[in-house]
């Protein structure tokens, strides 16, 4: 191995936010530093957890690394720690980050500490995305996002998993890299520039993963759950297209990679409230008999008014927000959009190849 590309351990980390992701990203992080805190707003709740070691609260069955513990101190989670993660949920990064947020830029700052953003979502008052929020907070900071495939409860059990770590600065990308990924690259992380495109894709993933659970509970099959991950696709590039995004991670581990999971397993919450809304049920007595919440939901009116500021065609995503919103049946909204006109694919070709005969 390179000295270039030489994994990095650290004395300490911070996750600010303890719901199952950042208590997932802790037991990644536990593997790489002597010390691992995680910020809960409940200290009773925390020290529950710390004496449980497990998040009884949110990733249940896991025990927890005996060097990750819980508090309810900010400046105990984040004092002596190389590097910081924010999961904290979208709806409430601002409220945390006006209370918190100066002491935190100045201790970042005096000690050029990486911040990484991996909450997911769209501020419903404001249209913002995670990182955006944050920079608001962290001017003159380069904020790093993670995303991709990565169900909470694979990765704190250390099944095999890659996401990607991107900056606009590919430099700090490789350095945070080089910080989450595991010795053993049971968390593998691959760099890249595409913040843009990582957080519209993780957050616009949640809403098809809805249609995508709402074709499976109306009985569609496969095929149609394929097509709406195809096309589905291409609604995160127009978005990502229009946000000044350059694209690299729209068909990669936060565009692609991301799509495919959330959209096809029983254990996304979002597929699961779309497919109980495709067999009949209400999506407020799938609310009140959930426990985890589905961002998709909450993320589907912010979308559609984002979409309308970017002047931004999202024709599966519209009807999912109808479905969502109770203005559509399940049904009626499969209608809809298969009625659609046909037209072209819309694709660019990725090859000029002329009138050169295949070699197929």
């Amino acid at each position: 191995m390179s000295a270039d590309n030489k994994l990095i351990f650290l004395e300490k980390a911070a996750v600010f936010g303890s719901g199952a992701f950042g208590t997932a990203l802790a037991m990644v992080l536990s593997k790489k530093c002597k010390q691992v805190n995680v910020w809960h707003m409940n200290q009773k709740e925390a020290a529950l957890v710390n004496e449980k070691h497990e998040n009884v609260l949110f990733l249940k069955g896991v025990p927890l690394a005996k060097n990750v513990k819980f508090t309810a101190d900010v400046d105990e989670t984040y004092k002596g720690a190389g590097a910081i993660l924010f999961v904290i949920p979208t709806q409430f990064m601002r409220g945390f980050l006006k209370a918190h947020g100066a002491k935190l830029l100045s201790y970042v700052k005096a000690n050029k500490v990486p911040v990484v953003v991996c909450s997911k979502g769209i501020e419903r008052s404001s249209l913002l995305f995670p990182e955006q929020i944050l920079s608001e907070f962290f001017p003159g900071v380069s904020l790093s996002v993670l995303a991709g495939p990565s169900f909470a409860a694979e990765v704190a059990r250390g099944v095999f998993t890659c996401v990607s770590v991107c900056n606009r600065n590919i430099d700090e990308a490789r350095q945070l890299q080089r910080i989450m990924t595991t010795a053993d690259h049971s968390f593998l992380c691959f760099a890249t520039t595409d913040t843009a495109g990582s957080e519209v894709a993780s957050a616009m993933k949640n809403v098809l993963a809805i249609g995508s659970g709402i074709a499976s509970g109306l009985g569609m099959g496969l095929d149609a759950r394929a097509a709406l991950i195809a096309r589905g696709l291409l609604e995160i590039r127009d978005v990502t297209k229009a946000l000044g995004g350059d694209g690299a991670a729209v068909f990669g581990l936060p565009g692609l990679g991301d799509l495919l999971l959330t959209c096809s397993s029983e254990l996304s919450r979002n597929f699961t409230v779309g497919k109980r809304l495709g067999q009949g049920e209400t999506l407020d007595h799938i609310q009140k008999t959930s426990k985890a919440v589905a961002e998709g939901v909450f993320t589907a009116d912010p979308l559609m008014r984002l979409a309308a500021k970017l002047k931004v065609e999202l024709p599966i995503c519209s009807l999912i927000h109808r479905v969502v919103a109770g203005q559509l049946t399940p049904r009626d909204a499969v209608t809809q959009l298969i009625s659609r006109d046909v037209r072209d694919e819309g694709l660019p070709k990725l090859f000029n190849a002329g009138n050169t005969p295949s070699k197929l």
